[in-house]
């Protein structure tokens, strides 16, 4: 983890007054893959009509696999959903999304978001 200190070394910052550089901080644009889902984010992406067309010993595994609290979603969970909607299908389009989140810089450093201005100013003296 870098503390803001640090990381208001780094060159983009000069040049920014602390107002630039907390919003810039706080801006999400850095995509991450998520290491959980919940079972209602995994449903949400479900359309309605695939769910509806699963029977049998796949509609088992479904609902076998939404008995988890938590979910990896680049894990054999996913695996076994992409086999059981189609690798083509909406719901996996859907799921794809999902399963990447946008942050900002400073959660990507571990930094407690949001910075404010006078964090900065304090990380700068």
């Amino acid at each position: 983890m870098t503390d803001l200190k640090t990381e208001l070394t780094d060159a983009r910052y000069d040049g920014m007054t602390d107002e630039e550089a907390a919003a810039d901080l706080n801006t999400p644009r850095i995509a991450r893959n998520r290491t959980s889902m919940g079972r209602s984010e995994i449903m949400q992406a479900v359309v309605p009509a695939a769910y509806n067309a699963l029977t049998g010993d796949d509609l088992v595994a479904f609902w076998g696999l939404l008995s988890v609290d938590s979910l990896d979603p680049f894990g054999v969970e996913a695996d076994v959903i992409i086999k059981l909607f189609g690798p083509t299908s909406a719901t996996i389009t859907a799921l794809a999304v999902a399963r990447v989140e946008t942050i900002s810089r400073a959660v990507e450093l571990g930094i407690r978001s949001p910075v404010h201005h006078f964090h900065v100013k304090s990380a700068r003296a």
